[in-house]
């Protein structure tokens, strides 16, 4: 249970466990699939003007961004794939240009970190002390889906300001 003063409690952050893995889907496809999910949930949320709900949340949580090279066909003009070229033009139909464009520019260095990665490294800080310090200030440069600010242990979460930076406004 989170306290009540903390920023997950008033749903503006989520806190990722294993039914948000996005490690758990099998394959570039699969996880191409969770990013377009991703963004259809995003852009009625948007267009709503309002909060993610649970599900919606888990459905965003799964966004992993297209950095993965197997991905690569679904940007590319000529593809002798239909499988990829139907999901990029999926990719182009549900965002703007501009969205697209961001996307197509950060894919050189969109990387994806593994969950057990993250944690690693937040044990990491935990064990040179980062757990110790009454409130704690988070930066995430390059945030991404969020995943290393998601992943902060919750009682370290509930006490940290936070703060994450992306240049792509949908990724972000």
């Amino acid at each position: 249970q989170l306290p009540q003063s903390s920023p997950a409690a008033r749903g503006r952050d989520v806190i990722l466990t294993s039914e948000h893995d996005v490690a758990a889907l099998a394959g570039a496809a699969t996880r191409f699939d969770a990013n377009l999910a991703a963004i259809r949930a995003l852009k009625a949320i948007e267009g709503e003007g309002r909060q993610a709900t649970p599900s919606e949340q888990a459905i965003i949580a799964r966004y992993s961004g297209f950095g993965d090279s197997a991905m690569g066909d679904a940007f590319k003009r000529y593809v002798r794939s239909d499988v990829w070229t139907r999901r990029g033009e999926e990719l182009k139909s549900i965002t703007t240009t501009e969205e697209y464009q961001a996307l197509e520019r950060s894919r050189l260095n969109a990387f994806y970190t593994t969950p057990e990665i993250v944690r690693a490294m937040w044990q990491g800080l935990e064990t040179l002390g980062a757990d110790k310090i009454a409130h704690p200030r988070v930066l995430e440069p390059s945030a991404g889906s969020g995943r290393f600010l998601g992943l902060q242990p919750v009682e370290m979460a509930s006490r940290s300001q936070r703060t994450a930076v992306e240049l792509d406004s949908l990724t972000g």
